[in-house]
């Protein structure tokens, strides 16, 4: 197996793991954000956050595994690929700070301004890392896919448009339009879903193709 194909086969695997543990964690938290403080609410609220600690390992271990390969057509935005990933990775642990902290509280205290306050802070973790940090760094690598030609043309426009789509999002939440997680929310994530999930499943079972040389590194 040739190096490239074992990083592909490692990126999308990293990629797929993004996808399970966001929403597993996501379903876990749940009652605990909207106020049940249960002993086994509690429980699942900390195995939420263990899942999202393996997702904000996993969303820099995308990165760092495709920049090897696609610096070549871009080393700018290629490293600031790695930086805005790191960069939500760590808004994704202050995220599960909160969750941890709020779990933390006294039982029956679910309803008091700490609690309140732990709630916001975490709903804004989830506008800033999965929102807008996320927007940009796949705007960087849909392009960096692009001018390589790593994979088929499709899966980095895709990209593009999920780029698009969510950044629009992410104002009209910011401004009250509609809630973070609403049907409106849901549909607007979706061309960004799509693009991870093609992503992953070409890395995974086709791999990136190969350049014969080497380009010229393009001025950003």
């Amino acid at each position: 197996m040739s190096p490239l194909r074992r990083t592909s086969i490692a990126v999308g695997a990293l990629y797929l793991v993004t996808h399970v543990t966001s929403v597993v964690a996501t379903v876990l938290y749940a009652p605990l954000l909207q106020g049940d403080s249960g002993t086994g609410v509690r429980s699942l609220a900390q195995t939420g956050a263990l899942l999202e600690a393996i997702l904000a390992i996993s969303v820099v271990g995308t990165a760092v595994g495709l920049y090897p390969v696609v610096k070549s057509w871009g080393p700018a935005f290629a490293l600031g690929h790695v930086g805005l990933r790191a960069l939500e990775g760590a808004v994704i642990l202050t995220g599960v700070a909160s969750v941890l902290a709020l779990g933390a509280l006294p039982e029956g205290s679910g309803g008091g301004p700490i609690a309140a306050a732990l709630v916001a802070l975490h709903d804004a973790t989830f506008w800033l890392g999965p929102n807008l940090v996320l927007t940009v760094s796949t705007a960087l690598l849909a392009i960096l896919l692009l001018r390589s030609r790593l994979v088929p043309r499709w899966i980095p426009v895709l990209g593009l448009i999920g780029c698009a789509s969510l950044l629009a999002s992410a104002v009209a939440i910011l401004y009250g339009v509609f809630p973070q997680v609403s049907p409106a929310g849901g549909a607007a994530a979706a061309p960004m879903f799509a693009w991870e999930l093609s992503l992953a499943g070409y890395l995974l079972f086709v791999g990136m193709r190969a350049r014969v040389a080497e380009p010229t590194p393009p001025t950003p």
